[in-house]
């Protein structure tokens, strides 16, 4: 991912993907997924779109273990931003493309949420697990 990319990007969206990549290292995953986006999303409760997804009752620690029910864990592994998932990398770019049609001048939080919702991704399908319907 380029600088140039994350220049628009929130201080709240780059957090989410600086935690995403830590969380995938911690789980030792050798990967950055779309559950990794979502689990950054989650982490800081400050968020638009994290208080959009706690108020569904789409908690952290829960979306955690069924990441690590369904993926696995390994040990730590060294990740870096050029490790994302083909699907990751879509969905950070959809997001700033959903950007360029509106007014606003920046990238956060939300505009990841949304493009990772409309995904067929595992982050999706974990949101949907937590009983939010995705139209």
């Amino acid at each position: 991912m380029t600088e140039a990319m994350t220049k628009r990007f929130t201080e709240n969206a780059k957090r989410v993907i600086s935690t995403s990549l830590a969380l995938a290292k911690e789980l030792g995953h050798t990967y950055i997924g779309s559950e990794h986006l979502l689990l950054g999303i989650l982490s800081d409760g400050t968020s638009s779109a994290s208080k959009l997804l706690y108020g569904r009752g789409i908690t952290f620690a829960e979306t955690k273990s069924r990441v690590i029910e369904l993926v696995g864990m390994g040990c730590k592994s060294e990740l870096s931003t050029e490790d994302m998932t083909p699907t990751c990398k879509k969905i950070l770019m959809s997001a700033s493309t959903q950007v360029k049609s509106t007014l606003y001048n920046f990238i956060g939080t939300e505009h990841i949420l949304m493009a990772l919702l409309k995904e067929d991704c595992v982050g999706a399908r974990l949101v949907e697990a937590g009983g939010v319907d995705i139209p």
